[in-house]
């Protein structure tokens, strides 16, 4: 198997592990969501029915009123009716007193001598029918009254007994409306939590899911960065060895070219000698070629005018949003990396790249330029 085929399977191999560390934690990140998302769910059909139970008891609620007040207004012409029936009876007992008066009196004379006045027998049974008459009369009106009354009072006790009964529905219905809502408040309150830890957990999850894609196209370029690196330091030629920085020394046929010295602090030095230990090989001049770069860009009106700049320029040098600048910043690049960037400070310039401001690793592109140390560089973009 050559060297290219074992790089690609290493490459493919660590990509895989990486990619299937990040698609089990999205289905983590899911599974939670899922779950409230299920809870959120639940809750409004739970509100929703309690909203139409609401509905139904106001409507209830509405009729037994309206029922009620049809109930009352019947129930007070019912007693005005009573009234009249009582009144009427007592006018009837108060006519029927004169008219027994004024038959049994009829002023001087007695009953009996009015039917004794009688001529003829006829006459006596006609008077004594008349009398009798007037009596059946006043009693049959009598009871007729006092029945009419009695309906009515039966009327209004039922008309009572219903609007009691109403107003027992009534409260009922209110204490079961008050019921609902507090369910329905309720409802809404653990619906407005749940809705609150949905939103934050999604942004939780967005977070970690970018931060875990990150890390992941850190490592995948990490990953493809060291295995185009071994092909590289396998099939570069004439490369010095790497086992001594000793050996590691400036070029001596006239490729450096030297500039004025830059006046620069110390921790700008060290960041200047962490891009190069990220961006190039080890090895003297693969490094100063990328330190020229940096330094044409500074001296450049297209770029800051820093080192720190230069470096930190959104979307210019790849290891410092992939997270390998910032390790190796942190834990302190190498010796030979500070002493490229000393001498590129210092006016130290790889003569053959004098004039470029780009670089990028040669085998990601065809474009022409010059090939130093698998970084691929030219004038423009």
């Amino acid at each position: 198997m050559n060297i290219s085929l074992k790089r690609k399977l290493k490459v493919l191999a660590s990509l895989t592990c990486i990619f299937a560390l990040v698609f089990s934690s999205f289905t983590v990140f899911a599974d939670d969501e899922s779950t409230l998302v299920q809870q959120t769910s639940s809750l409004e059909e739970q509100l929703a029915n309690l909203n139409q139970e609401l509905v139904a008891i106001s409507d209830e609620i509405e009729l037994a009123e309206m029922q009620l007040e049809l109930t009352q207004s019947g129930l007070i012409r019912t007693e005005e009716e009573l009234e009249i029936a009582t009144a009427n009876e007592a006018q009837q007992l108060e006519d029927m007193k004169v008219r027994i008066r004024y038959i049994y009196e009829m002023g001087s004379t007695s009953l009996l001598e009015f039917l004794l006045s009688a001529q003829s027998i006829a006459e006596f049974i006609n008077k004594a029918e008349f009398i009798q008459n007037i009596n059946l009369y006043d009693r049959n009106m009598l009871d007729q009254l006092r029945d009419t009354q009695n309906a009515i009072q039966d009327k209004r006790d039922a008309m009572v007994a219903q609007e009691n009964a109403l107003v027992e529905i009534g409260l009922e219905l209110e204490s079961k409306q008050a019921d609902l809502e507090a369910a329905a408040e309720a409802t809404s309150t653990d619906l407005a939590t749940f809705q609150a830890q949905l939103t934050q957990l999604r942004a939780e999850n967005a977070a970690r899911a970018a931060e875990e894609l990150a890390r992941a196209n850190a490592a995948a370029a990490a990953a493809a960065a060291a295995a185009e690196r071994e092909y590289l330091a396998a099939n570069a030629p004439n490369t010095p060895p790497n086992s001594s920085e000793a050996n590691q020394v400036p070029p001596n046929d006239g490729g450096v070219i030297h500039h004025p010295p830059a006046h620069v602090g110390g921790d700008e030095l060290m960041m200047f000698a962490a891009i190069l230990q990220t961006e190039a090989f080890h090895n003297y001049e693969y490094k100063l070629a990328v330190a020229t770069i940096v330094m044409n860009r500074v001296a450049s009106p297209l770029f800051p005018n820093t080192i720190t700049d230069v470096i930190l320029q959104p979307g210019q040098f790849q290891p410092t949003w992939t997270g390998s600048f910032h390790n190796v910043l942190a834990q302190g690049p190498n010796a030979l990396s500070i002493q490229v960037a000393q001498d590129a400070i210092n006016g130290a310039r790889h003569a053959a790249v004098l004039d470029c401001l780009f670089f990028l690793t040669a085998s990601s592109t065809n474009r022409p330029g010059i090939n130093i140390g698998g970084n691929l560089f030219f004038q423009r973009w």
